[in-house]
């Protein structure tokens, strides 16, 4: 005989084996945990924006009227970020290679094995070689594929329509 658990329970045991079952009540379910990866996920894999900080490390940097946006996802001790670079008209890249923050401290557990990211540019819209990205100290470098540290004059001049974008996943 078939188990009828009532409306207080979602599943019913549709032919009495104990073995099988099918939805009965979807919305008394929607909150229960039915994968225990669940659990991990921190901001319900939506993404969030964060204000990422951009340093040339000899000085100079100025945002002016271009635009640095970033947004991130964390599933567990998993981040995967998205960001961009958009050089304005006033936009100054200032002097030597560029770190970009992070939304998290980096694990500092193998870290040489825990990112995976990847970047490209454009030279005012035209298309260039894809770029390496890493991260040191917290922040996020790019390198061309000659090993240049990616800034103000690599891998080329930076100027208005310019754009970075880097994505990636590390470990917190």
């Amino acid at each position: 005989m078939p188990i009828n658990r009532g409306p207080w329970n979602a599943l019913v045991d549709d032919d009495g084996s104990n073995l099988v079952g099918s939805i009965w009540n979807k919305a008394a379910i929607k909150t229960v945990l039915l994968d225990p990866t669940d659990a991990f996920v921190s901001n319900g894999g939506t993404w969030a924006p964060w204000a990422v900080s951009w340093v040339a490390n000899a000085g100079g940097q100025s945002l002016g009227n271009g635009t640095l946006t970033g947004r991130y996802t964390l599933t567990g001790n998993i981040v995967t970020v998205a960001l961009a670079l958009l050089f304005g008209s006033t936009t100054v890249a200032g002097t030597g290679y560029w770190k970009f923050g992070l939304p998290f401290t980096p694990s500092t557990v193998f870290p040489e094995h825990q990112t995976n990211f990847y970047a490209g540019c454009t030279n005012a819209g035209s298309g260039q070689a894809p770029l390496a990205a890493y991260f040191a100290g917290g922040t996020v470098h790019c390198v061309t594929s000659a090993g240049a540290l990616v800034g103000g004059t690599v891998p080329f001049t930076w100027a208005t329509n310019c754009a970075l974008m880097i994505r990636g996943t590390y470990e917190i």
